[in-house]
């Protein structure tokens, strides 16, 4: 008879290596069938035989040392095929095995019974088969004993890979579990190491800032000294300039140094607001005697506008460096002879706090780097771009933001709000 595979095998041979049995070790589950098949059918040979693309491979078998041989000599590859039970009583009187060479020869079948091996949808895997080297007939109490072995051989297959799933997802777990807590353990190490450097950058500006502060405060000391002749005329007119200059330079480092450090601390986290009911107005006018000076110099107007002050909830010191750092930028941009406002303004829940002045105006190209650390316009000289950096951090830790309008040729005004709704009873 022809060996014929049939078209709908290759699904079968899926579900077949669905589970992971073909050339898998022995085992006493199946071992234990087979034992009983043979003794109950009271046939010399009983096999688990499962139909593979090439070969019938034995999973468990008594009486028989091989354990796979060719599918197109296999019973097995006719048995499933078959509707139930595939029995054949006499292979040598049955065309289709007469020239098989497992009747011809070794192990010289001539009884043949197998039971399907049917998945729960529906494919035919192999058989539970026994097998006799003398011709006989099936009873039907023993083909209702090997449709119960075969449907526990069937059973232990389905427990076999529920039980590989199962290791297959524990292992999987124990693997993200332990992927996780090594991701945990680099974090933990990537944040130790962030923070030490952090300590370590901390310490270093700090440090630095007292090594420069020493010498800068002596330097500005002994300038204006000088330049106020306080133990005698300098002589020369020029020398007083250069008092001046030396003092003017050292105290505009200072600023910038601890500009600098305000800014690590903030980028830190360590930079705390301490707020409280306050005055805007009065810190306004603290911040202009404080610019003044260099103002006069200039011959730059301060004025303060007149209008609702209302009291906010705020830090005094980073409401007061906002306005000082906003006054020194537009004192220094603004021409000479010009002026620079001061102006408060309620609106809704907010209090808007500008600073206006005549000056040069910033190009819209500039205005989105602006207030970022180290970032200045096109052109800007004499400072890092800490200043507006500094004060948008502090504007943001009060609630508030920092915006910044200019037109060239007109002046820039720098605002930054305070929310009103902070107001409350102490």
């Amino acid at each position: 008879m022809a060996y014929i595979i049939p078209s709908n095998d290759g699904d079968r041979l899926r579900a077949l290596n669905r589970y992971d049995i073909l050339d898998s070790e022995p085992e006493e589950a199946f071992d234990r069938i087979t034992r009983l098949a043979s003794s109950l059918l009271d046939a010399p040979i009983a096999l688990v035989s499962l139909v593979d693309a090439a070969r019938q491979w034995f999973k468990s078998r008594v009486g028989l040392d091989a354990v796979e041989t060719p599918r197109e000599f296999a019973f097995c590859h006719h048995a499933i095929q078959a509707e139930g039970l595939f029995v054949v009583s006499d292979a040598t009187r049955d065309q289709r095995f007469a020239a098989n060479p497992l009747v011809t020869g070794a192990p010289d079948i001539r009884f043949y019974a197998g039971a399907p091996l049917v998945t729960g949808d529906g494919h035919r895997l192999g058989t539970l088969c026994v097998i006799d080297r003398e011709p006989r007939s099936l009873s039907a109490r023993d083909a209702a004993i090997l449709s119960d072995l075969a449907a526990l051989v069937m059973d232990e297959m389905e427990l076999r890979l529920a039980g590989y799933r199962a290791r297959h997802e524990l292992a999987e777990r124990e693997r993200q579990r332990a992927e996780m807590a090594r991701l945990a353990e680099e974090s933990r190490q990537a944040r130790e190491a962030a923070e030490q450097a952090l300590a370590a950058k901390l310490l270093f500006h700090a440090t630095l800032t007292h090594e420069l502060r020493t010498p800068l405060t002596a330097v500005i000391g002994f300038s204006e000294l000088m330049e106020n002749g306080i133990h005698g005329p300098l002589g020369n007119e020029r020398y007083r300039d250069y008092a001046a200059t030396i003092g003017g330079s050292a105290r505009h480092l200072l600023e910038l140094i601890n500009d600098m450090l305000d800014v690590s601390r903030i980028e830190a986290g360590r930079f705390e607001v301490e707020t409280r009911r306050v005055s805007p107005r009065t810190l306004a006018e603290q911040a202009l005697r404080m610019a003044r000076g260099l103002a006069y110099e200039k011959g730059i107007d301060i004025r303060l506008q007149e209008g609702n002050w209302p009291d906010v909830v705020a830090d005094p010191r980073a409401v007061k460096h906002i306005l000082l750092n906003l006054l020194s930028n537009a004192v220094k941009f603004s021409p000479a002879k010009h002026g620079v406002m001061i102006s408060a303004e309620a609106l809704e829940d907010r209090l808007v706090l500008r600073v206006a002045d005549e000056g040069r105006g910033i190009p819209a190209a500039d205005l989105e780097r602006l207030g970022r650390p180290y970032e200045q316009a096109a052109g800007t000289t004499g400072g890092t771009g800490l200043g507006l950096a500094l004060c948008r951090h502090l504007a943001e830790e009060q609630g508030g933001r920092l915006v910044i309008a200019s037109t060239p040729g007109r002046g820039t005004t720098v605002s930054f709000d305070l929310p009103l709704a902070l107001v409350a009873a102490e």
